[in-house]
């Protein structure tokens, strides 16, 4: 099987998803006509050769024992639906391939594979023998029906790997080809579903899976986030349900249809509201929207999206609604949540708030449209509406909403993809081998052997040795006359050995000679031998291999401007079982070096909102990613290349003060400020309450006493150096700095011996500086020099300053849980990919 885009050769080269045409549609009313996409399938279309991935990736799912989904057996009839959690962007064709075992051999005898929508996407395990043409496995057709796959010779089987002959008779392995259209809607809220089943009337009595897995394509979509952290809130225009405008600064021309994400928070009620996306450039709708007009159901609509029969006319309450504003004409893109947010109300008849991600489909045509700049800003950017929307027609939508992100992803036309991969000679950390978290040291050391003041001299390295090791005669002990002064020459440089073990004769001495023999000789030192007994000859030289955090640097040559997100996708085996604590820093290797992200977890409570990989094949490694933003990847690629880094820290302890997930190896620019003490003081210590005592005497750089008005203000109290827990008790002293100004701070560690008013400290702990503390400062108005040059309180507000003392506080150290990172991870490849023009 020869590897192509999305996994098997020959294949349909993606039916393209059924998807909506460019309707002009009114906000008028609730009751827009349905998407085309639920019903109409777009012709059939080859991948651009200006887009073109280079890598394959199979995520496979596989438990190693019986599980809920894997490795049981299913009688007829069953229905089950399989997850892959944290998929990335798919904008290729995919081939998912399905292994099970039991009654799947003759005819009638077959699964059904539904999509994460419902629809039918074909059959499997249909052999050449099979009842009819009809029963085939196929892909997606007109109305959901299945047409057979028109591959070489299998005119009339659409299985991918199920054929005439090799059939094994214990594990079957079939497939089908998903189109990538499909495949971008199914995956853009980062997870994809599918559902196998065996109806009743089939004859495949008792099913067992034992695998699934889904090969895709690395890379080639073009990707906006169009909502930042921390989102948008607020609750939609009551009548027209207008909650906001999204901004697409970069449309490309779009190679196929694609998705809207959304991830929200509201009550959504009844279950006939929904979310609709639409292209219009309209920013402000007024305080009541666009104007309505006389609704009346249209007999297309599905019957999930409205009551009463098809085909029957139902006015809308709307038309009561008086007349205000003008009216708008928009394009629906997409809708989301088009069931609802589901059940939503608990056993007393209360509502809540409960939070989904979904996609919908946008088709090919509108995007086209947007790219073309129809409904845009005038200055090439698409705008999306987010219209809160409901049936029956009513104002019945959500009174408030949470936005917290959106994004748009589709198949472009033109791309970048760059990957590298073990095996291709790249660089280091692309070896095939676990990245090494451990450095060797090894000592160094050469012995001279000379005449003069350089012998027996033990140096630090070869070429120090060379330099200092020499042979000299002269002086009163060596004149001239004598005859044996001779010019300095080099003398001899070598690695010295040292003797280990005994003797046969105990009182005889083990020893080394320059060449590395070992001899035994008699306390005299007059007879000498070679060794006997334990006696042997071993390196002075030692090595000692320490952990450290690992940091391999990658450079990508970005010739062409990205339009859109810029995406990393990391492929890496990783260690099994695979737990929070595991995870990889991607960094910026350039600019100010901040972090980008983290794959497979991550460090902080971001990790909750991704899952891990229960049913993931360990065999196989795992693929994540990490997005950059348009503007900034444009400022960072501008000249040519992209520099990253990948980073893994070394494991810790479960009680250690370590470096917060803030520290300046996180995020560079909290380093400095003012006294170039606050970046450590905010990263490592948190304040605990709000007691604090200020001093009542200044306190020098070198003092090791300061003295406050209550230690007990301060925080202070015998139980804090108990022990256990035996924690090291620090405080946090503060200067005001003046109007506009950082104050200085410096961290102390406190002796155990305190009074009541007196701190014996240990100056500059957490790696700050030690500085000048006065009592406190005085501010003025203009910064007078004479009023803000008293050093007391009375004197300070006699000349009408502020007097702002000196604080001293209690903190406490950021105690990080243990980090249980240990194993090896091993990079399978990296790849960058963007859309471009």
């Amino acid at each position: 099987r020869a590897e192509a885009e999305g996994g098997v050769l020959n294949r349909t080269d993606a039916l393209a998803a059924p998807g909506a045409t460019m309707e002009s549609l009114s906000i008028s009313t609730p009751l827009l006509q349905a998407p085309v996409a639920d019903a109409t399938a777009t012709p059939r279309r080859s991948r651009s050769r200006a887009c073109k991935v280079q890598k394959n990736h199979i995520m496979k799912l596989r438990p190693s024992g019986p599980s809920q989904l894997f490795n049981q057996p299913f009688p007829r009839p069953w229905t089950n639906l399989f997850r892959f959690p944290n998929m990335p962007d798919v904008c290729t064709d995919a081939t998912l391939i399905i292994e099970a075992s039991g009654d799947l051999l003759g005819e009638e005898k077959f699964v059904q594979v539904v999509g994460e929508d419902g629809a039918l996407l074909g059959r499997l395990f249909v052999t050449a023998i099979d009842f009819s043409d009809e029963a085939d496995a196929c892909v997606i057709k007109n109305a959901g029906d299945c047409a057979p796959y028109a591959g070489p010779d299998l005119e009339k089987n659409a299985s991918v790997f199920m054929a005439d002959k090799a059939v094994q008779v214990f594990a079957l392995k079939d497939g089908i080809v998903v189109p990538r259209a499909l495949m971008t809607r199914y995956t853009a809220d980062g997870e994809l579903t599918f559902g196998l089943r065996v109806e009743e009337d089939n004859k495949a009595d008792v099913v067992t899976i034992i695998s699934a897995s889904i090969e895709f394509g690395i890379g080639g979509c073009y990707s906006r986030h169009a909502v930042q952290f921390p989102g948008r809130h607020g609750a939609p225009r009551r009548y027209s349900g207008y909650f906001t405008s999204l901004k697409i600064p970069s449309p490309v021309v779009p190679d196929d249809d694609g998705a809207i994400m959304i991830n929200a928070t509201g009550v959504l009620a009844p279950e006939t509201s929904w979310v609709s996306v639409a292209l219009s450039n309209v920013s402000d709708p007024g305080p009541y929207g666009p104007r309505f007009a006389a609704v009346t159901y249209d007999g297309g609509l599905p019957d999930t999206n409205r009551h009463g029969h098809p085909g029957i006319e139902v006015l809308g309450s709307q038309s009561e609604i008086e007349e205000t504003g003008t009216a708008w004409k928009l394009l629906e893109a997409t809708r989301v949540f088009a069931a609802g947010l589901g059940d939503q109300t608990n056993e007393v008849g209360a509502v809540w708030n409960s939070t989904r991600k979904e996609a919908g489909s946008v088709s090919r045509e509108l995007l086209a449209a947007m790219a073309a700049g129809e409904a845009g800003d005038g200055a090439g950017a698409g705008v999306l509406a987010v219209i809160m929307r409901g049936h029956p027609a009513e104002p019945s939508h959500t009174d408030f909403l949470s936005l917290w992100e959106a994004s748009l992803v589709y198949p472009p036309a033109s791309c970048a993809v760059h990957t590298m991969q073990e095996g291709q000679g790249g660089p280091l950390g692309l070896m095939g081998h676990p990245l090494e978290r451990e450095i060797e040291y090894c000592d160094d050391y050469w012995l001279c052997d000379s005449v003069g003041p350089s012998n027996n001299q033990l140096y630090t390295a070869e070429a120090l040795c060379r330099a200092h090791c020499w042979r000299q005669r002269g002086g009163i002990d060596h004149p001239l006359s004598a005859g044996d002064y001779h010019v300095p020459s080099p003398g001899y440089c070598y690695q010295p050995l040292k003797a280990m073990g005994h003797c046969a004769t105990a009182t005889d001495a083990c020893s080394c000679t320059k060449l590395g023999v070992a001899e035994c000789a008699t306390a005299a030192g007059a007879d000498r031998k070679l060794a006997d007994g334990s006696c042997r000859c071993i390196p002075f030289n030692d090595c000692a291999r320490s952990n450290v955090n690992v940091t391999y640097p990658f450079r990508f040559d970005t010739p062409k401007a990205p339009a859109g997100d810029v995406t990393l996708f990391i492929e890496a085996s990783v260690p099994w079982p695979l737990t929070f604590h595991h995870y990889l820093r991607v960094r910026l290797a350039e600019a100010d070096g901040r972090t980008l992200g983290h794959v497979f977890s991550s460090p902080d409570c971001s990790w909750q909102c991704s899952e891990l990989y229960p049913d993931n094949d360990p065999t196989h490694p795992l693929i994540d990613s990490v997005r950059i933003s348009e503007e900034l990847a444009t400022r960072w690629m501008a000249d040519g290349a992209l520099e990253l880094a990948i980073e893994l820290d070394v494991p810790r302890p479960s009680i250690s003060c370590a470096l917060h997930p803030e520290h300046e190896r996180c995020f560079p620019f909290l380093a400095g400020d003012s006294s170039g003490n606050e970046g450590i003081v905010n990263s490592l210590f948190s304040m605990s309450g709000s007691s604090n005592s200020i001093l009542s005497q200044a306190v020098g750089v070198a003092d090791t006493t300061i003295n406050v008005v209550s230690s007990a203000l301060v925080g202070m109290q015998a139980a804090l150096f108990a022990c256990p827990p035996c924690k090291v008790v620090h405080i946090q002293v503060c200067t005001v700095m003046g109007f506009g100004r950082e104050p200085a701070c410096e961290l102390l560690e406190v002796e155990e011996s305190f009074t009541a008013t007196a701190l014996t400290v240990v100056r500059a702990a957490g790696g700050t500086v030690a500085l000048d503390h006065p009592v406190g400062r005085c501010t003025c108005q203009n910064h007078n020099p004479v009023c803000e040059a008293k050093t007391t309180a009375t004197d300070c507000t006699t000349a009408t300053g502020t007097w702002d003392a000196t604080t001293v506080r209690v903190v406490d150290a950021k105690m990080l849980p243990a980090l249980d990172n240990e194993g090896e991870f091993t990079l399978r490849s990296l790849t960058l990919s963007y859309a471009t023009r």
